[in-house]
């Protein structure tokens, strides 16, 4: 049972930084890229993919290592119960749509500010780029928050 306390304690420590993380992290990069400053630029996307792996991987890892867990010992059908099916199939799309799309962009973004002096020489590419980091990042959060309202509510 002592185990089970921890692991159920590790398991929400662990949505809440996963969570905080990748809410929070859309909000201020807008911010930053609607500045055009450049040096503001490049720093918030060393600290999008640093928090990244701080907050949201390590997150994601506990979150799926103690959820596992919790699902053994208290036996539940990972595929009988719709809100467990659910939540863990939305946690993975948006741990897909992270890995496949997100991730790939956030180095493309990185590569392209790396040496410029200036935001108007790749503007146009750069906007690109953020477009499709906002519209996956928004997909990958709706499923996150799929999973969360599924697990919380279980319905």
């Amino acid at each position: 049972m002592a185990f089970y306390s921890v692991a159920l304690v590790i398991h929400v420590v662990a949505a809440t930084l996963f969570f905080g993380n990748i809410m929070v992290t859309g909000v201020w990069k807008v911010f930053i890229d609607k500045s055009k400053d450049i040096e503001k630029i490049r720093i918030g996307i060393r600290l999008v993919i640093l928090t990244d792996y701080i907050f949201t991987f390590c997150g994601a890892v506990l979150l799926a290592l103690t959820g596992a867990y919790l699902v053994y010992y208290l036996q539940l059908d990972r595929f009988g119960e719709k809100w467990l099916l659910v939540g863990t199939s939305s946690f993975i799309l948006s741990g897909l749509i992270w890995v496949l799309f997100l991730v790939p962009n956030q180095y493309k973004q990185k590569k392209l500010i790396e040496n410029v002096d200036q935001f108007s020489k790749i503007a146009k590419e750069f906007n690109t780029l953020a477009q499709k980091w906002y519209f996956w990042g928004t997909l990958s959060n709706i499923f996150a928050l799929c999973a969360l309202v599924s697990m919380i509510i279980r319905f």
